[in-house]
């Protein structure tokens, strides 16, 4: 009899792996079944995992060819093609901690509705290297649309990260799985918008996961990868347009992506792009609006480094 829930974790670091395969032993329901696609890692990582052999029902897979390096979605992709019957993807990390009811949850929550169109959200908290909380969980609404999730993390309203999202294994197969940008790199929100847009989020209410966040340690606070974050937040917001077309022609999104872009040149880039690649993301607003094109540039170029 095959499981609810497949736990899908791209593993490649080992500093906190033992951590987080220690939260997924504890899950109060064992009605799941955890997948590690060990990217061709080279620190010891089966004999991490080979400590829970007999604590989880797991599958560990090795590859041959390190993919994240040069295509992180394609190996989120084939990490995902690991598991086969499950009917929900809880997509995990190697270094985040699970609530230990969160199966529990998803299965609780899952029972009475169309599985194939369940699409579930944690709350989240952001935690460091101790496991303490730097960002408490915000509220979190019953249910929320894609577009209304669209708007609230371009507004910075909602913290989001790839361990907090579960969703049906046909919403994946139907829409084409994940979408695709450099480094992976506002990948998970266009994906997160693409599986909930029939469909909507569920809360999942309780304790949140935690997202570790250290400095260094992942591509969301490094600034060797900014090059391609600027290919990519320029992509994201073509692909915004050509998602929703003539739904984004209204103030609320305007105002929305004017703070997004904000974010992303004054904190995700720390102020450190060139004027170029300012005009990049510049040109890929004006396809939306002219007049927030115009303000990005006027209220940014003063940060922008010659190249």
């Amino acid at each position: 009899m095959s499981s609810t829930v497949a736990i899908i974790i791209p593993a490649y670091k080992d500093t906190f792996l033992y951590e987080a395969l220690e939260t997924i032993a504890q899950q109060t329901s064992k009605d799941f079944t955890l997948y590690i696609g060990d990217d061709c890692s080279p620190y010891p990582l089966y004999e991490i995992v080979k400590s829970f052999e007999d604590k989880i029902n797991l599958v560990y897979h090795r590859f041959e060819e390190n993919l994240g390096g040069k295509d992180l979605v394609a190996q989120w992709s084939r990490c995902v093609a690991l598991s086969k019957e499950e009917p929900l993807i809880w997509f995990f990390s190697d270094d985040d901690v699970m609530p230990i009811d969160g199966v529990e949850r998803i299965v609780t929550t899952a029972k009475g509705r169309e599985i194939d169109n369940c699409f579930f959200r944690f709350p989240l908290k952001v935690i460091d290297a101790n496991g303490g909380t730097l960002i408490e969980q915000r509220a979190m609404p019953s249910e929320i649309s894609a577009y209304e999730f669209m708007l609230q993390k371009l507004n910075g309203q909602i913290d989001s990260a790839a361990c907090e999202y579960v969703f049906s294994r046909a919403i994946y197969q139907r829409t084409g799985g994940f979408v695709n940008f450099p480094m992976a790199w506002c990948s998970d929100d266009a994906s997160w918008i693409k599986f909930a847009n029939s469909t909507g989020m569920i809360s999942l209410k309780g304790s949140a996961v935690g997202w570790r966040n250290v400095e260094g340690s992942n591509i969301s606070n490094s600034s060797v990868y900014n090059a391609q974050k600027v290919v990519a937040t320029s992509r994201f917001i073509d692909w915004l347009q050509q998602f929703y077309g003539k739904q984004l022609n209204n103030s609320l999104f305007r105002t929305a992506l004017k703070t997004y872009i904000r974010t992303i040149l004054r904190c995700s880039l720390n102020k450190s792009f060139s004027k170029s690649q300012l005009v990049s993301i510049c040109k890929s607003i004006r396809r939306i609006s002219w007049r927030v094109a115009l303000y990005t540039y006027v209220k940014n170029r003063k940060y922008a480094i010659d190249k």
